[in-house]
């Protein structure tokens, strides 16, 4: 593990800690038996998709622009970057996945949805919006294919200065 600097938690780590905990916790991605990497200083943070490690996602943050918003207040915004990639070309599967990011992320079950909305506003997160791009083909280990997709979601936080 890589040490840790010996500065507070900037916003921007809160919010981003906030996505992978949601994502971690969520039923559907943990069934999948989903591999995600979140740069946490591990020895696999590197490490790109392999065929026996699928299906597979890297989320990484990305800083964003602040404004001040108010007296005392900031608006950021943020990206956090989400990669995904599954085994085979069945285009199907990697929009399942998708949606199953987005439920989890923004679920439709109330009582679900409650607990994701308290655990982004603890954080500062008070908007969210997600952007995915077309899907790719890539060959992994020599000669199996799997389809990968980028996408994003933008964050809006309020930070008090």
């Amino acid at each position: 593990m890589t040490r840790d600097l010996p500065l507070l938690d900037a916003p921007e780590t809160l919010a981003f800690e906030a996505v992978v905990a949601v994502l971690r916790s969520d039923d559907d991605l943990r069934r999948i038996a989903l591999t995600t990497r979140a740069w946490d200083g591990g020895s696999e943070d590197l490490a790109p998709p392999t065929i026996a490690k699928l299906p597979w996602m890297r989320v990484t943050p990305t800083a964003g622009q602040s404004n001040w918003e108010s007296e005392g207040q900031h608006r950021v915004e943020m990206r956090v970057q989400i990669e995904l990639a599954i085994e085979g070309t069945k285009a199907a599967n990697l929009l399942n996945l998708w949606g199953a990011v987005r439920n989890a992320l923004f679920p439709a079950d109330p009582d679900r949805r409650a607990l994701v909305e308290t655990v982004f506003l603890s954080a500062g997160v008070v908007q969210g919006t997600i952007e995915i791009e077309p899907l790719k083909i890539k060959t992994l280990d020599g000669n199996l294919h799997a389809l990968t997709s980028n996408g994003s979601l933008k964050l809006t936080l309020l930070v008090s200065t």
